[in-house]
């Protein structure tokens, strides 16, 4: 997501330059089933174009031709406070990782989209969702949380990048009574 680590989203590919620019056009399209909010950048690896859209719906694409490879549609559990948008997804070790509106996150085969572990980052009973990417380091899978806007503690979680086990938390908010010391 965002190209590498320092998330500047410039491509380092030499091939298309001021030159030639010109000469590129359109090699396929796809429709996304959905006319809805798209936040999500594509990712691509090894070939393959991987989409997340509206309501946690993944795409998988054949980047030569555009043929539509899979797509993982999850349940989640119906919440007032969730929106429609996906931020994006992120990539490691033949997994794609995606944070649900439902405070979940899921764990694909990029091979067949099939779930290979889906846990809960935090309860959305509480006034927790999840919009943002992932990010993979170090085989712990990071991500934060949103609904600030509904008074929640906020924190970054680190899952273990095969099992989705819990690794370490660290809160961006103190404890509730103790904001502003």
């Amino acid at each position: 997501y965002g190209g590498s680590y320092s998330e500047q989203r410039f491509s380092p590919l030499k091939k298309i330059n001021d030159d030639n620019v010109k000469d590129l056009g359109l090699a396929w399209y796809a429709d996304y089933d959905t006319n809805q909010n798209q936040h999500g950048s594509p990712l691509y690896v090894d070939g393959v174009l991987y989409v997340s859209t509206a309501r946690n719906v993944v795409h998988a694409f054949d980047a030569r031709d555009g043929k539509r490879l899979w797509t993982y549609t999850p349940l989640m559990i119906p919440n007032p406070n969730l929106g429609l948008v996906n931020r994006g997804i992120a990539a490691y070790n033949g997994k794609i990782y995606m944070g649900t509106l439902d405070a979940r996150l899921v764990a694909l085969d990029a091979k067949t989209g099939n779930v290979l572990w889906n846990v809960e980052i935090a309860d959305p009973e509480k006034g927790y969702s999840e919009t943002m990417s992932p990010t993979v380091i170090d085989n712990k899978v990071l991500i934060g949380t949103n609904g600030g806007e509904y008074g929640i503690r906020g924190f970054v979680k680190a899952f273990d990048a095969d099992t989705g086990k819990v690794a370490w938390t660290f809160f961006t908010i103190p404890e509730k009574g103790h904001e502003g010391t």
